[in-house]
């Protein structure tokens, strides 16, 4: 139907939906939510979720995203540390379709291939992020790159210190 063609034309603009199974997406259209804000409103969402713009323009950390554009591609990784916890404004009324990261999960228990795709896509955000994180959390408690080497050095080892204890 066309409301199901047009929700698959909206998710293929995201890169990590692209390899998925024609027929997850078609599975997904459905848990889709639409959204609209007024000029100024915030955009802040109860849970992770991925956004697409549809109509008008958003902003967040200081991006225009417009028509077609997106974010929060990084609910799919697990850790919420690792994720962009920023919330949208819109600039212009705006309309988002969003899919929510419960949703997605859901779903992909039953497309093995599509699993498969989001996991590589998860794990690749999250090596992505993960050294701004380690390197925030350094410069916060004051430790030196000396001390996250000993910590690595002894991962997996049953008899570490309580201090590399703390990197673990």
């Amino acid at each position: 139907d066309l409301h199901a063609h047009s929700s698959l034309r909206t998710m293929q603009t995201v890169p990590l939906l692209r390899e998925c199974e024609e027929g997850f997406l078609r599975a997904l259209a459905p848990k889709l939510t639409h959204h609209g804000y007024e000029a100024g409103e915030r955009v802040e969402l109860v849970e992770a979720s991925l956004c697409i713009v549809t109509r008008g323009t958003a902003v967040r950390g200081g991006r225009p995203i417009v028509l077609n554009e997106y974010w929060g591609e990084d609910m799919i990784v697990t850790s919420p540390a690792l994720r962009d916890a920023r919330p949208g404004a819109a600039l212009t009324y705006v309309e988002i379709v969003c899919l929510s990261r419960v949703a997605l999960l859901d779903e992909l228990k039953h497309w093995p291939q599509s699993r498969h795709e989001i996991h590589i896509a998860a794990a690749t955000i999250a090596m992505s992020r993960a050294p701004c994180l380690i390197a925030n959390y350094l410069g916060r408690e004051k430790k030196s790159k000396d001390d996250l080497t000993n910590a690595l050095m002894n991962l997996g080892n049953k008899n570490v210190s309580a201090y590399d204890k703390e990197f673990h």
